[in-house]
């Protein structure tokens, strides 16, 4: 497997994690109506939505160099470091 193929298949074995954890945490939450429960549910969610971004950035990362990009598409990862970076800011500030 090369690199490519496995950072792509960690990736989705994250965001599989992240769901599984986001509706447990989401039943438990419903079965006690405890708030902390139900804020780590959210948690997990937002999570997962990263999980989604960050996926599509190792999609575009590990493409292989074409006549645009000549040196590859790494380039993409500061942009996908810096919206996960805004949404956990926009998240802790609501």
């Amino acid at each position: 497997m090369d690199r490519g193929s496995t950072v792509r298949y960690v990736g989705l074995i994250v965001l599989g994690a992240n769901l599984v954890l986001a509706l447990a945490k989401g039943g438990v939450w419903y079965a006690t109506g405890s708030l902390a429960v139900g804020s780590e549910a959210v948690n997990s969610l937002a999570d997962s939505a990263y999980s989604v971004v960050v996926l599509g950035g190792l999609y575009l990362t590990t493409r292989p160099p074409d006549f645009e990009h000549p040196h590859g598409h790494e380039r993409i990862e500061p942009f996908v470091s810096l919206f996960v970076a805004v949404g956990v800011f926009a998240a802790g500030g609501s």
